[in-house]
């Protein structure tokens, strides 16, 4: 078992052990190893579920996205660390979980994120960028997400950070951003955050216009791919949700196909590692009942959006990689993305530091090992096989009581902190978590049960710091369905939970 909590020093002793030569810039620093490739480019697409991603793949069709799907390396068995934004890129961006990094913890029993500001990275935690940039790499992010521009810690080691809205904005910023360090002696990291498919859905009006506008045979093939409760009525309101948010998912296909061309068109995929990951999922009455149930959302909410549930809609993402010397494969060992920033040192030829207890673990070499095999879509991408002992955790909670879940050996804990109970499901065999098992006949229940509570001992290691926010960047986030309950001067965003339509629904 790894030890308990962290280790942590300062940011400018970690830096120094990773920087090399005199120069901030030195190229050759970035290139310790002989191997190392010579670029990252990290492409996040905000709020997009494992199934959702691969509409195209499970109807037996194509997209622009299709033919670079199968020159990647599909990690499809990818455990998100969190089910809503902050705490899950802080863990990409630290390679450490919630309970390590601190970012979007809240100090109150019951979370709320429409009314209370969640805390940011500890500023003793370094971040990719930070590391990247000790040793000679130009830096630059092009973000939709307003929480990039709110002091979280994301901005943290870029030398650049621009702030875009929709995905042509940050595709052209991105590329605008390349030409105009074409010519430079450095490697760069270039991050680049898509939010198309985060929120269209909670406009119910706009969303019933978009489905209005498919023809028939598009709204049966999406309506086939959507959650099992979500569309037991074509017209319900989950159902139009749903429907929008799939549509929306396949333009984001389209819009990062349309950056890898161009990628591609300019070189950059032959000395770059691109690294593609969603922080979460989205869920569409998924488990509706058992959130109705249990009643803890102080929104009211049961069962839909983000972040106020640990199943599977919101924690299997997709992640995928395109290296320059590996072809397409289907990585199916269990990874989570905590590994994602030891992977990319790994591919860079850095090492992570010592002092740090970091708890993920480089997927690099088992990538890299596989034998050629492309992913396809099918429905056993959604089961977690039982081989895998390793442990994969997450917690995060934005809307109520805290929550945890471990996953190992095929099979998934969750724990809830408002009645102690504890959920067993058996990924191997019933990967939607329909049909909850007895713990008392899963011999690994007390080992999950133990590591567990392995892992809310590292809770308490970070302060609880939320950042001064601006009226802007409050006003920002509110646009996006965050602090709607946040007082500031200017217009309060409307809350989804507002109109007559939803009131009859019984939903947001």
């Amino acid at each position: 078992m790894r030890t308990k909590g962290l280790v942590f020093l300062s940011l400018g002793f970690m830096l120094s052990l990773v920087a090399c030569g005199d120069s901030p810039r030195n190229a050759d620093s970035a290139r310790p190893s002989e191997h190392a490739e010579q670029n990252l480019i990290m492409i996040a697409v905000d709020t997009v579920r494992w199934d959702t991603w691969w509409i195209p793949e499970r109807t037996n069709s194509e997209d622009a996205f299709s033919g670079w799907a199968l020159e990647s390396q599909v990690l499809s068995r990818t455990v998100s660390a969190a089910p809503w934004t902050v705490p899950s890129v802080s863990t990409v961006l630290t390679g450490l979980y919630p309970s390590q990094h601190g970012g979007g913890l809240f100090d109150q029993p019951v979370a709320n994120l429409d009314k209370h500001i969640p805390s940011a990275i500890s500023g003793a935690v370094p971040t990719l960028a930070e590391i990247l940039s000790s040793v000679g790499m130009r830096t630059a992010a092009v973000s939709a997400h307003p929480w990039f521009d709110a002091d979280y810690g994301f901005e943290r080691g870029f030398d650049e950070l621009l702030l875009r809205s929709g995905a042509g904005k940050v595709t052209q910023s991105g590329l605008e951003w390349l030409d105009a360090h074409a010519g430079d002696q450095y490697p760069y990291f270039l991050y680049l955050h898509y939010m198309d498919a985060h929120d269209q859905h909670l406009d119910l009006t706009a969303s019933r216009a978009a489905v209005e506008r498919m023809d028939a045979a598009e709204r049966e093939r999406l309506t086939a791919t959507a959650p099992e409760p979500a569309c037991e009525d074509p017209e319900a309101v989950m159902c139009i949700r749903y429907l929008r948010y799939a549509q929306a998912t396949l333009s984001l296909r389209e819009s990062i196909a349309h950056l890898l061309e161009e990628l591609n068109a300019r070189g950059a995929l032959e000395d770059s590692v691109v690294v593609l990951y969603s922080d979460h999922g989205e869920a569409f009455h998924d488990h509706h009942e058992r959130a109705e149930a249990r009643a803890v959302d102080p929104r009211g909410f049961y069962g839909f959006g983000h972040g106020q549930s640990l199943y599977q809609e919101q924690l299997h993402v997709p992640l995928m990689i395109w290296h320059p010397e590996i072809g397409g494969k289907d990585v199916a060992t269990p990874v989570s993305l905590v590994d994602v920033m030891p992977s990319i040192l790994d591919w860079m030829g850095i090492s992570l530091p010592e002092q740090i207890d970091y708890p993920g673990q480089s997927f690099a070499g088992a990538v890299e090992r596989q034998e050629p095999r492309a992913f396809a879509w099918s429905a056993q991408s959604l089961r977690f096989p039982r081989s895998e002992d390793r442990e994969l955790f997450a917690s995060g909670i934005a809307y109520g009581p805290e929550q945890m879940a471990v996953i190992s050996g095929g099979y998934k804990l969750i724990w809830h902190e408002s009645d102690n109970a504890r959920e067993f499901y058996d990924l191997s065999e019933d990967p939607r978590e329909r049909n909850p098992v007895d713990g008392d006949t899963v011999a690994a229940a007390d080992r999950l049960d133990a590591a567990l509570g392995e892992y809310f001992d590292w809770f308490g290691s970070q302060d609880y710091l939320p950042p001064e926010m601006s009226e802007d960047v409050v006003e920002r986030l509110k646009g996006v369905g965050y602090l709607q309950g946040v007082e500031s001067s200017g217009e309060r965003g409307e809350s989804v939970s507002n109109g007559e339509e939803d009131e009859e629904a019984g939903e947001p």
